[in-house]
C-alpha cells in the first residue's frame, strides 16, 4: 500500500510532514517518504506540464513504490478550478490503489488562511480583488497561470465535490480535520504507530508552530504599504509572477550554491521576515479576520457539510 497526501493546505500540513510523516520513516513505518524526483516531478506535473521523458520518469519512479508515503500539498491544486484535473493526474501516476490522505480545515477558516498565505507570498491583492466570481473568473483567464492562485473563484469551492472527486477515483480516502485534536491518534491507527511513539509525537506537535500567519497588525501594514506603491503606479512582485520554467527552484534538480547564497539573502531581506520576524513578535499578537467579501450561502452550505463528514476513511 502506497499513501499520498494530498492537502488542502493551510490545514497543518507541515506540522504533518515534520512531525509524524517523519517518524513513520524514521521508525520504519512506511519503506521511503517524499522521494526527491516523484514530489519534484509530481508537483511540475500538476503545476505546469512534463516532457514525454520526463513524465516516464516519473510513472517508472511511481511503479516502485512499495509502502512508501508522498505528502504534498500542491497535489490537489490550490485553485479549486483545476480539482478534477489534479485528480485525474495523481490518479494516472499513482493509481486507483494508493491510499489518499485528505486534510480538509473548517471552510471560512481556510479560506482566510489561504488569502493570507498568498499575502506571505508578495501576491497583494485586497480581499475583494483575491476573492471573485464565476463569472469575474472567466473574464479574467487569460491573466491567469496554471501555478498558483492569482485570484480565487469562490463559485468553484465545494468541499463536497472535492470529496466525491476523490471518492470516484481512490478506493481508498481518509480524510483528517485540522480541528480534530485526535488526529495524530488516528493517524497512528492508520499505520500502527507504537503508542510510545505516538505520545512523543503529539506532545512535541502541541508546542509547535509552524508557518504562522500574519497578525491582524501585519496585514493592515502590509496591505497600506501595497496601496502607497500603488499609488506611485508600482506594486509588489510575488511568488505567481514567476514563471516557473526559468526560476522556480523548486522544479529544478540540485540547485548552485549561489542561487542558494540568493535564496538566503531575499529571504532575510524580504517584507515577510520583517513581518513574521519583527513587527508579529514585538506588537501584541492579535488574529486577523477576513472581512465579509465571500458569499453567506458558500460559507454556510461548505460548513454544514464539513461539520457533517467524520475524519476517517470515507
Amino acid at each position: 500500500m502506497n499513501y499520498i497526501h494530498i492537502g488542502l493546505g493551510k490545514t497543518g500540513t507541515s506540522a504533518l510532514q515534520r512531525g509524524i510523516f517523519q517518524v513513520l520513516k524514521d521508525n520504519n513505518y512506511i519503506r521511503d517518504y517524499n522521494h526527491e524526483e516523484i514530489v519534484r516531478l509530481s508537483r511540475k506535473y500538476i503545476d505546469i506540464s512534463l516532457t514525454s521523458e520526463e513524465k516516464e520518469t516519473l510513472l517508472n519512479y511511481a511503479s516502485n513504490m512499495n509502502q512508501d508515503l508522498i505528502s504534498f500539498e500542491g497535489l490537489v491544486h490550490w485553485n479549486p478550478v483545476k480539482w478534477e484535473e489534479a485528480a485525474d493526474k495523481n490518479l494516472e501516476v499513482f493509481g486507483s490503489d494508493a491510499f489518499v490522505i485528505l486534510t480538509l480545515r473548517s471552510p471560512k477558516d481556510y479560506l482566510r488562511s489561504l488569502y493570507q498565505q498568498q499575502i506571505h507570498e508578495g501576491n497583494i491583492l485586497q480581499p475583494e480583488e483575491f476573492f471573485v466570481s464565476d463569472e469575474i473568473y472567466s473574464s479574467l483567464k487569460g491573466w491567469i497561470t496554471n501555478c498558483g492562485v492569482r485570484v480565487f473563484n469562490y463559485d468553484a469551492f465545494d468541499l463536497e465535490r472535492l470529496l466525491s472527486i476523490y471518492t470516484k477515483r481512490f478506493k481508498n480516502v481518509f480524510v483528517l480535520k485540522y480541528e480534530d485534536q485526535d488526529n495524530i491518534r488516528k493517524l497512528g491507527d492508520l499505520f500502527n504507530l507504537d503508542t510510545a511513539i505516538l505520545s512523543s509525537e503529539t506532545k512535541r506537535n502541541s508546542t509547535k508552530a509552524i508557518n504562522k500567519s500574519y497578525s491582524n497588525f501585519g496585514m493592515m501594514l502590509t496591505l497600506k504599504r501595497e496601496k502607497i506603491l500603488n499609488f506611485f503606479g508600482l506594486r509588489s512582485v510575488g511568488s505567481i509572477e514567476y514563471n516557473p520554467k526559468l526560476f522556480n527552484h523548486r522544479y529544478l534538480g540540485n540547485t548552485e550554491k549561489k542561487n542558494k547564497f540568493l535564496l538566503c539573502i531575499t529571504t532575510y531581506t524580504s517584507w515577510r521576515w520583517f513581518i513574521q520576524r519583527l513587527i508579529d513578535r514585538i506588537v501584541p499578537y492579535k488574529s486577523y479576520k477576513l472581512s465579509d467579501v465571500l458569499p453567506t450561502s458558500l460559507i454556510e452550505k461548505n460548513e454544514s457539510f464539513y461539520n457533517a463528514i467524520s475524519a476517517g476513511k470515507q
